[in-house]
């Protein structure tokens, strides 16, 4: 309860400042911020509420879209996306090798676009 009371006062202040978006992003840990993001969607009417960058290496697709569409039914168009195709060396650290990133990211878009 404590963060979406938190949320909640931290939107109000954003809104009062006339703000025109916010962006949560992830935690290091990898934990996603869909309830920061959710929360954000119901106790505003205006602001844009959007993820940091979000690598498509390490991210499944269908959950990042379904994650996504249903922060769209929250705040309908108020909703930003951020896709990154990561960084070579960080990717290879854990093991990713980033082969066709151009077509990876494609493939991300154009999923996230369908729905």
């Amino acid at each position: 309860m404590p963060t979406i009371c938190a949320t909640g006062w931290i939107t109000s202040v954003m809104q009062s400042k006339r703000l025109r978006s916010s962006l949560a992003s992830r935690e290091p840990a990898g934990a996603g911020r869909s309830g920061t993001h959710g929360g954000i969607c119901c106790v505003t009417e205006r602001i844009k509420v959007g993820s940091g960058v979000i690598n498509n290496w390490t991210r499944n697709i269908g959950l990042l879209a379904a994650t996504f569409l249903t922060l769209d039914d929250l705040a309908p168009n108020r909703i930003v996306c951020g896709i990154g195709a990561w960084w070579d060396p960080l990717a290879r650290n854990v093991g990713i090798d980033r082969k066709k990133p151009l077509t990876a990211m494609r493939e991300t878009v154009t999923c996230c676009a369908a729905c």
